[in-house]
């Protein structure tokens, strides 16, 4: 191939890798929050997910924030390993895709 070619088809290629991340990763990304009760007392928890970055707070006070990384797609079960910062270590955290307005993160529904 020329040289020409050869950037041609490097740069259809990096599109057609960067459009397969972006497809893969859009269902469980965005922003996701539930809330509701608990004997008159009020809660709730957001989280925010994107590129690889995540955060998490909510109420009663509870925050986090952090990496992750993908370590399994099975169906619509997305296990991600997260990696809050300043901590060592890390944690496997579930995420069930219940529709495309709707996931369980950690065994709660949550709503974009």
């Amino acid at each position: 191939m020329n040289k020409r070619a050869n950037i041609i088809f490097s740069v259809i290629t990096a599109a057609f890798l960067i459009g397969g991340v972006v497809l893969v990763n859009a269902p469980r990304e965005g922003e996701w929050r539930a809330a509701g009760d608990h004997d008159g007392y009020a809660w709730y928890q957001n989280w925010e997910i994107h590129n690889g970055v995540y955060s998490m707070e909510g109420y009663p006070p509870i925050s986090e924030s952090g990496w992750y990384t993908v370590a399994s797609v099975e169906g619509d079960l997305h296990t991600l390993t997260m990696h809050p910062w300043g901590e060592k270590g890390a944690y496997e955290l579930e995420m069930l895709m219940l529709g495309d307005r709707e996931v369980q993160i950690g065994g709660m529904t949550m709503s974009r």
